[in-house]
């Protein structure tokens, strides 16, 4: 059960509030131990210090199951070549909103044939705001490709043995926005003319 009223000079277990909650501490700072989940929008008056970055290296993403739990903050590395690598993404609750992992690309990835392939669990989805930069064709530039809607849930990456989008430094930033969608930033570095730069997919897989 949660204590009612104006709280001051005191420790206190299982709090909760309906409506506004504020802190005015002009001394000291005020700390919460544990987690604090809040449900809605969360005002900052004054400076906002948080990170999405942790001091944990995430080792790599070829051999290593993401843990929502242990994992927020950490970047991993791929040094796929020349093979499939599937990586499952976990299924999402509401408290995990704000996780956030990176994926850094540590070779190129030549693999004709091959595939990276992300795929959400569950009914999650991914994001329509979602959107991956890729280098295409001869002369090149820049394309930008997003989900067509909120039901896909596999981000596909192909390899390609010459002119590939998926070289060294490629990144893909997943981070949850709510309890049923995750959203990617994919940032492809080609190698060669980069023609497979439009190839990078988003889609709707039935299971």
């Amino acid at each position: 059960m949660g204590e009612i009223g104006c709280l001051k000079d005191g420790h206190f277990q299982n709090l909760s509030c309906e409506g506004k909650f504020m802190v005015h501490n002009v001394n000291a700072e005020t700390v919460f131990k544990g987690d604090v989940v809040c449900e809605g929008d969360v005002e900052v008056n004054g400076q906002q210090r948080a990170t999405t970055i942790s001091k944990t290296e995430g080792g790599d993403i070829d051999t290593k199951d993401i843990d929502l739990a242990t994992d927020h903050g950490e970047i991993f590395d791929c040094t796929i070549t020349d093979d499939n690598l599937s990586i499952p993404l976990p299924l999402l609750t509401k408290k995990d909103c704000g996780f956030q992992i990176t994926i850094i690309q540590n070779r190129d990835f030549i693999g004709a044939g091959k595939k990276i392939t992300l795929t959400t669990a569950g009914g999650n989805t991914f994001s329509p705001n979602s959107y991956s930069l890729g280098y295409e064709g001869n002369p090149g530039q820049f394309k930008v490709n997003r989900p067509t809607d909120n039901t896909h849930n596999t981000l596909e990456i192909p390899g390609t043995a010459t002119n590939g989008a998926w070289g060294t430094g490629s990144m893909i930033v997943l981070t949850c926005v709510s309890e049923t969608e995750w959203h990617f930033a994919v940032r492809a570095e080609y190698f060669g003319l980069g023609s497979a730069g439009a190839a990078i997919t988003s889609s709707e897989v039935t299971p």
